[in-house]
């Protein structure tokens, strides 16, 4: 949205209402499919690289939205309009090619995801006492 409309506040406000709505759901979302995607023993360490690869996602679209912006600077020293114009664009069609990969994660029905929890062996505390 900001790509083509970034002329007033409203602008601004609609579209990182949108965005903090879909990171809410996206992250939360994210979270359950870590957990559900490794063995109960992998959890912390699966759900500790889901939190890293997500930081280190955000530094990597900072630093090359900061890249294209200080690109377009005007004859004063200041950033033009262009340049973040161009960020806003090139995050989209980033978020747009993100989505089509998250497109091809395979899909895990709620019948399955049972399944797999309940095959999952667990012992209990009388159990580790007896051995």
């Amino acid at each position: 949205m900001l790509t083509f409309a970034h002329g007033t506040l409203a602008h601004f406000y609609v579209a990182n209402g949108v965005l903090g709505v879909g990171q809410g759901m996206v992250i939360s979302c994210m979270a359950g499919l870590v957990v559900a995607a490794v063995p109960p023993e992998q959890t912390g360490v699966a759900s500790g690289m889901n939190a890293n690869i997500r930081n280190v996602g955000g530094s990597i679209g900072a630093a090359v939205s900061s890249m294209i912006i200080t690109a377009h600077v005007g004859s004063d020293g200041v950033p033009a309009e262009s340049g973040f114009t161009w960020a806003f664009g090139t995050m989209s069609a980033t978020m747009a090619v993100v989505s089509l990969a998250a497109l091809a994660i395979p899909s895990m029905s709620q019948e399955r995801l049972v399944e797999t929890l309940a095959a999952t062996p667990t012992s209990s505390a009388d159990d580790a006492l007896t051995r």
